[in-house]
Formats: structure tokens, C-alpha cells, sequence
């Protein structure tokens, strides 16, 4: 394949950009095996993938990832009630707004 025809190919820098993450976590490893860089500051990167299948099911992710959004879509739902509620309190008496006016 001639430069000119790689340069036109829509897979080229896909193929470029996988091939310098994996020789990134390929350095990145050889480095913390032969010790120049502390396994303790850094974990490798074979010890990372490793442990998602850990992390996913035996600390239950998914059941956690659903139960922190329904708590923040319950947060925002008091947040509008009570926002638009104070809001129209604000707008219908006068003392009340200029009490709070300048907080």
C-alpha cells in the first residue's frame, strides 16, 4: 500500500491511534517490571484489566451506577419543587423578597 492510498484509508488513523495506546501500556508495563517506575505508585496495566472483572462483580457496579442515578434524578426533582416553590413565594410577597434579597 503506497503512503497516498494509507492517506485516504478511514482506518489508518484508527489503526495508528489503537497501536500507540497498546505500545503506550506496553512501555508503561516494561517499565514497572524492571522497576524504574514503583509498582506501589503506579499498577500495571495487566493488573488493572485484570481486576474489572473483580470490580464488576463482586462490588456490584451496575446495582450501584442505578442507584446513584435514581438518587440524583430524586435530587433534581426536590431541587425543581422546591426551587420553583420558594420562587413563587419570592414572587408573591413583596416582604418575603425583600427580606431575602440580598443573600
Amino acid at each position: 500500500m503506497t503512503a497516498a492510498a494509507l492517506n485516504r484509508s478511514s482506518f489508518a488513523p484508527r489503526i495508528v491511534g489503537v497501536f500507540s495506546l497498546v505500545a503506550f501500556f506496553a512501555v508503561v508495563e516494561i517499565l514497572i517490571r524492571s522497576n524504574l517506575i514503583s509498582r506501589f505508585i503506579v499498577p500495571p496495566p495487566s493488573e488493572i484489566v485484570a481486576s474489572f472483572k473483580r470490580v464488576i462483580v463482586e462490588e456490584r457496579v451496575v446495582t450501584r451506577f442505578f442507584q446513584t442515578m435514581v438518587e440524583c434524578l430524586t435530587a433534581g426533582l426536590m431541587l425543581t419543587f422546591f426551587g420553583v416553590a420558594g420562587g413563587v413565594l419570592l414572587h408573591r410577597f413583596d416582604l418575603l423578597r425583600r427580606a431575602t434579597e440580598t443573600w
